[in-house]
């Protein structure tokens, strides 16, 4: 089985560490055999998974150099990002959400509004 592994790309990232272990465990009688597991593994994209992650960054990370949009566009009203902001500036996080239940005012997906949303949805206001 280390002639597999050889053939294999004698690499060590787990994908092909995993290939060989399978190999090993069910004894692959024949050579050939071996192989055609090794090739078929490799055609269904099971041989090395992390280029897949890796060649994804790298294609989003151009994008979002490129000016692109990453992610999903906000959907809340312009009055309740301006009145969030407005009262964020007098109100801690907790305040904050407390005046824009009390006035009425949901979150983009109709939820009520806590700390933790408000100062997501600020973080997000100021960086767009």
């Amino acid at each position: 089985m280390l002639m597999v592994c050889a053939l294999v790309g004698g690499r060590t990232q787990p994908a092909h560490r995993q290939i060989c272990q399978f190999l090993v465990a069910f004894r692959r009688p024949n050579f050939r055999t071996a192989i055609a597991a090794v090739r078929g593994l490799a055609l269904r994209g099971q041989l090395a998974p992390q280029g897949i992650g890796e060649r994804t960054s790298v294609a989003m990370q151009a994008a979002k150099r490129q000016g692109r949009h990453m992610g999903r566009v906000s959907m809340l009203p312009q009055a309740t990002s301006d009145r969030l902001l407005t009262l964020r500036a007098s109100y801690t996080l907790a305040g904050t959400a407390v005046q824009l239940n009390a006035e009425g005012l949901t979150t983009a997906t109709g939820g009520t509004w806590t700390a933790n949303s408000v100062g997501k949805a600020r973080a997000r206001l100021l960086t767009a």
